[in-house]
């Protein structure tokens, strides 16, 4: 879903494959299972996305995608009880910006099984 709405349809077709999901641990080294003023916790993930774009030559682009969401504990400003906030959010696409560029250009002959 949220490839077509980055997109507006210029996505002809698309799968997204999840490689890798790191969560983070049920507590900490200490013993606390968090609170407010825990570390910030981790959440990773590394998909396989290939997508056909909606050109004459109906290029393939392929990559990894990883993503990293930082969380922690705040209190909630409301009603003082402590809240799971996501604080930073980080990308990283494992493919040369070059390779990228250059999949755009090539003749594509549909999404590979």
């Amino acid at each position: 879903r949220n490839l077509r709405n980055l997109a507006g349809g210029f996505i002809s077709a698309y799968r997204v494959t999840m490689l890798d999901f790191a969560g983070p641990p049920d507590s900490s080294p200490s013993g606390d299972s968090g609170g407010a003023g825990a570390a910030a916790r981790a959440v990773r993930s590394r998909l396989r996305v290939v997508l056909e774009l909606a050109l004459p030559w109906r290029p393939v682009l392929g990559w990894v995608w990883g993503v990293t969401h930082e969380c922690e504990a705040q209190r909630d400003e409301g009603g003082g009880s402590e809240v799971w906030r996501c604080v930073a959010h980080r990308e990283a696409w494992e493919i040369d910006p070059a390779e990228g560029v250059a999949m755009v250009f090539r003749p594509g002959k549909g999404l590979p099984q």
